[in-house]
């Protein structure tokens, strides 16, 4: 294969990977300006920064700073807001609700602007959103420290528990003798053998106040920062990228496992060809490589949620690594029918 076709194979193949590359930054812009954008409408109501990280790590959990997350239970919005929880607070709700019944983040409504769906269910506007849900997590946070005398960071520990567990299992667990610091309650939990949580709830409920709480101390620096800057940085845009795309809605993630396995099989056939080594063993190598690092990606990404008792199905990986090795295995097959039928062309 002459230099300039080899030359002309490689630019091509650093376009489609530059192309790729600026989708998977698109996502992380989009995901640190919702952060952004939550931040700005949560400084009004003046929390303590403790509290304002808290409430920050908490919305993380429940819905990733998606204004349209509809979760399971017919939860909805940033804060995902029950229909009872909505309706006390006077929001108006859709009615009749037709929720998908399903752990993953999906769409209730496609409609065209977020003014409709607005129109129809207040919770998915993110100032109404946030204001019901910092206000039921303040007012948790005084009737624990009445009830129980807990200083202010513990109470707003136990106002986080008492929402993933619900305040009438927490009250049950305080008056029974539970310990009531936020260093010492995760530890009697874990020992916990009662009836008022399963297992999978009480191991998942563990894993959601350690990744609130364990991070704080690192958290706030960071938080503090971002409250004085009042926009992104360059710098934040790419640390979330790889966060930004695990975090992505499911047909983004089907789409962006698509793209990053053509991406990288491309990059690394066109790196060979470059390099003079031989196309057919180049692409060979190349499909080698994407699909064994989807395969340990998927084995140890579905492991990770096994242990810590998030509900993730096994067809979930097999979809994921479908799609990593989609346009390498088209691009092979193509490749090899090429050879076989141009010899003197590769």
């Amino acid at each position: 294969m002459g230099l300039s076709r080899k030359l002309l194979i490689f630019l091509m193949v650093v376009l489609f990977f530059l192309a790729g590359s600026g989708v998977l930054l698109r996502y992380a812009v989009l995901y640190i300006d919702r952060q952004y954008e939550t931040l700005d409408l949560l400084k009004p109501m003046n929390l303590e920064l403790f509290d304002l990280a808290v409430v920050m790590s908490l919305i993380t959990v429940e819905s990733n700073f998606k204004t349209d997350a509809v979760g399971p239970h017919e939860k909805v919005g940033l804060f995902q807001l029950t229909p009872e929880e909505a309706k006390k607070a006077g929001l108006r709700i859709a009615e009749p609700l037709s929720f998908p019944r399903t752990t993953r983040f999906n769409r209730l409504f496609e409609l065209p602007e977020s003014g409709e769906a607005i129109a129809l269910d207040e919770r998915f506007d993110p100032r109404r959103n946030l204001e019901v849900g910092v206000s039921r997590f303040l007012d948790d946070k005084k009737t624990l420290i009445r009830d129980f005398h807990l200083t202010e960071k513990n109470a707003s520990f136990f106002a986080v528990a008492g929402h993933l567990m619900g305040m009438d299992t927490l009250y049950v667990f305080l008056k029974e003798g539970a310990p009531r610091g936020r260093k010492e309650f995760p530890v009697w939990l874990k020992q916990y053998k009662g009836n008022l949580l399963s297992p999978k709830a009480k191991k998942r409920n563990l894993l959601i106040l350690d990744e609130i709480f364990s991070s704080l101390s690192d958290d706030l620096p960071v938080l503090r920062e971002r409250l004085k800057r009042g926009r992104p940085s360059l710098s934040e845009y790419f640390q979330s990228a790889k966060l930004a795309v695990v975090q992505a809605t499911e047909s983004e993630k089907w789409q962006l496992h698509i793209l990053m396995g053509g991406c990288f099989f491309l990059l690394f056939a066109g790196l060979g060809m470059l390099l003079g080594v031989a196309p057919s063993r180049g692409l060979s190598f190349s499909f080698s490589v994407i699909l064994i690092v989807a395969l340990s990606t998927e084995i140890i990404d579905f492991w990770a949620a096994v242990a810590n008792a998030k509900n993730y199905h096994p067809l979930d990986s097999m979809g994921d690594i479908l799609g990593t090795i989609s346009i390498p295995t088209f691009s092979f097959l193509i490749m090899r029918k090429i050879k076989l039928q141009f010899p003197d062309f590769m």
